[in-house]
């Protein structure tokens, strides 16, 4: 079972480095990384070609460069094209799974013969006040989690038959099979962000 994790970036440095960090080293041997790249800033090149200079000969490593135009279902099917394994992880660039989750996939897929996962996801903002909480109607923990388990649909089938729709508020078309992983923190994605990005993607 070969897993394809899937990235698209613009401008995210910080973030990215973190996550291909984690990538490399807690992804299995067989797994390959590819990276969609919009024209990303001096600093983000700098961490992508870096990571592929070090680690490129002992870890599949694809990075190319695609323009975004606003439609962020194109930029992810570019992706699935570029990727060979038997299924594909989409994980955006500020996002990172939880180790569990990298570990027990392949063997969970093998098990489990769906076109779709749905991955919980734990969203913690920076930032944030009562205020925002109010206005866009968030549940939050009392480990300030938001709106947990805020299911993905991440990881599915490397099928022809199975793409993004929609260039914004997109989501993923042509899945017949599914399963929802139980909402426990060690099967889930992380994702943080600042209150000033939260409002940024809240006006897209």
């Amino acid at each position: 079972m070969k897993i394809s994790y899937g990235i698209t970036v613009h401008n995210e440095a910080d973030e990215l480095n973190k996550l291909l960090e984690f990538l490399i080293h807690k992804t299995h041997e067989n797994d390959e990384i590819v990276i969609c790249d919009d024209y990303s800033d001096e600093e983000t090149q700098f961490v992508l070609q870096s990571w592929l200079q070090q680690y490129g000969h002992a870890k599949t490593i694809k990075i190319y460069q695609r323009k975004l135009d606003g439609d962020f279902s194109a930029q992810k099917n570019s992706v699935i094209e570029n990727c060979d394994g038997d299924y594909i992880f989409h994980i955006d660039a500020d996002e990172i799974p939880h180790e569990n989750l990298v570990n027990i996939l392949p063997k969970m897929l093998e098990t489990n013969d769906v076109d779709l996962v749905w991955v919980p996801r734990v969203n913690t903002v920076e930032g944030f006040t009562e205020e925002h909480r109010m206005k866009w109607g968030w549940r939050v923990s009392d480990k300030g989690w938001v709106n947990y388990p805020d299911y993905q649909a991440r990881i599915f089938r490397n099928d022809e038959k199975i793409r993004w729709v929609r260039p914004v508020h997109e989501y993923i078309n042509g899945c017949k099979t599914y399963a929802h992983l139980p909402p426990h923190e060690e099967l889930s994605l992380y994702h943080h962000k600042t209150i000033e990005k939260q409002e940024q993607q809240n006006e897209l």
